[in-house]
């Protein structure tokens, strides 16, 4: 059972109304699909990439100051443990199980992890009592494509996760936008090709989506009603992106499109999938199309939907928009409840 909390649109604060107004202005421009003929500029900033397609990131600065973040490559994929360097997390929760955060960023398929997603990474270790993370810096496009970036991310989160089984910890996939994408896929993919035997010792506790991509058919009729108010991100660029991306893998297929997935894997191993969504998001009719085949799936889970919201919007709670930072905290609070 879902249980859904609907956010309308009457609570969106001024601000972001004026954001949203000025971000419809660069509508299309903000997030394009990547070009077979770009020149190397397109891939900023510059980094290093692994023989599989996964890219070592740059680093902020200013998240150097006060996280501990630990480098390393696991079956060639870049990973970085995260940890605050003073002891100032939270830790009023009494529960001592250890929730093992593993983040999967988005960027269209092509982008590597950037500062909104260092800074809600921040918050998390900041804010969530017994916390580990591990942001997981997956196969891009470009440099791959999803037959063989999700089977080697499976290896690399495997590995991580036998880890995670020795400390008997409390295990959280987490994603926005593709990277919600690829956090399920993983789950399923691991799932689905695992012996039964092994099943339980892999399955996580949960899925935490933020505006998830979750089908790249895009042939969702309500994708072209939203597609008049969605100030970021357009229908056709989505179709476009998603054909990138999945290059010769069917558009149809589960490893590229979770929602056409069998989810009674995730119920069978009561793994909760929570999910934020903004209504003014193209992407959202076929994740608020995910949820309910969560709840028709028997998958529990707990999900914010808000009404006249932008696509990962709350990311942008660094901006200190209210509307912002209420999703976030939403966000934490769920992260916080999970193993209390």
């Amino acid at each position: 059972m879902i249980n859904v909390t609907i956010h309308p649109i009457s609570e969106r604060t001024f601000w972001m109304r004026a954001f949203l107004a000025v971000l419809r202005l660069f509508r299309g421009k903000l997030i394009k699909p990547p070009q077979d003929d770009a020149p190397s500029k397109r891939e900023w900033p510059k980094h290093e990439w692994s023989s599989v397609g996964s890219p070592r990131l740059n680093i902020p600065t200013r998240m150097e100051g006060e996280l501990l973040i630990t480098e390393r490559s696991v079956d060639d994929i870049w990973c970085y443990d995260v940890d605050l360097k003073s002891k100032s997390r939270d830790n009023t929760s009494t529960s001592k199980q250890v929730k093992r955060v593993f983040y999967f960023a988005g960027g269209a398929f092509q982008m590597a992890a950037g500062p909104p997603h260092w800074s809600l990474i921040a918050e998390i270790v900041r804010k969530t009592p017994n916390c580990r993370l591990t942001l997981i810096s997956w196969p891009l496009g470009k440099h791959a494509n999803p037959s063989t970036a999700i089977p080697n991310t499976a290896n690399a989160y495997l590995r991580l996760l036998s880890e995670s089984a020795l400390d008997d910890e409390h295990v959280i996939l987490m994603g926005d936008s593709a990277g919600g994408n690829i956090a399920t896929s993983v789950a399923l993919y691991t799932l689905r090709t695992t012996p039964p035997s092994e099943k339980t010792r892999i399955a996580p506790n949960q899925l935490c989506l933020i505006s998830p991509v979750m089908d790249c058919v895009n042939d969702n009729p309500e994708m072209e009603v939203v597609d008049k108010v969605d100030p970021v991100v357009t229908a056709e660029t989505c179709r476009e992106i998603a054909d990138k991306w999945r290059a010769d893998v069917p558009a149809t297929d589960p490893i590229v499109s979770p929602v056409r997935a069998d989810l009674s894997v995730l119920a069978e191993h009561g793994i909760k999938v929570n999910g934020i969504i903004g209504t003014w998001d193209v992407l959202a009719p076929d994740a608020m199309k995910f949820m309910r085949k969560c709840d028709t799936s028997g998958v529990s889970g707990d999900w914010y939907i808000a009404e006249g919201q932008m696509h990962c919007f709350p990311l942008a709670w660094g901006l200190r928009f209210k509307n912002s930072i209420d999703g976030k905290n939403w966000i934490l609070r769920t992260l916080r409840e999970e193993s209390a």
